[in-house]
């Protein structure tokens, strides 16, 4: 539930702090740091700045937004095909000891982007697990060795790609 609560909030805080300006954002980027530790019940170690946020909590568990990040992360595996199939709008990073999570969130993804997402990542000797195709929406979900990928559209032209990465 903490997981759920955290992601949200930091959703939140990259379009809280990403729609102000000047001596505004760094009061937003406070007033954000603030309510995400009490949320946490004080045990997070919060920094925003420039709309990047990161999150450390006790347990070593961290996160990492970047509001900017408009590229694909170069610290994903290099056998994880690239999602070419959109406009990068976030990208996350969650580091929770065993294992690394990038999340990139994306727009103006076509229709039949998880169809030809899955082809690469057959492609690629990925072994799909889990496949959905609807008119305009869909997901797919691949495992290679220690890595899972699941990549879902939805019918507003958005889509969300996670990689997830045992150490």
């Amino acid at each position: 539930m903490k997981q759920i609560t955290l992601s949200l909030l930091i959703a939140a805080a990259l379009i809280l702090t990403g729609s102000c300006q000047n001596k505004t954002e760094k009061r937003a980027e406070k007033t954000v740091e603030k309510i995400i530790e009490q949320n946490m019940d004080g045990d997070a170690d919060v920094k925003i700045d420039d709309g990047n946020v990161e999150i450390k909590l006790p347990d070593g568990t961290s996160y990492k937004a970047e509001s900017g990040a408009k590229n694909w992360p170069k610290e994903i595996p290099s056998d994880v095909p690239e999602f070419k199939f959109g406009k990068i709008e976030h990208v996350l990073k969650q580091d929770v000891g065993v294992a690394d999570t990038w999340t990139v969130i994306y727009s103006d993804t076509p229709d039949d982007a998880v169809k030809k997402y899955e082809a690469l990542l057959k492609k690629n000797g990925y072994d799909i697990m889990v496949t959905t195709n609807l008119s305009a929406s869909g997901s797919v979900t691949a495992q290679k060795g220690e890595t899972v990928i699941r990549a879902a559209t939805n019918e507003n032209g958005e889509a969300t790609l996670s990689v997830t990465t045992k150490k």
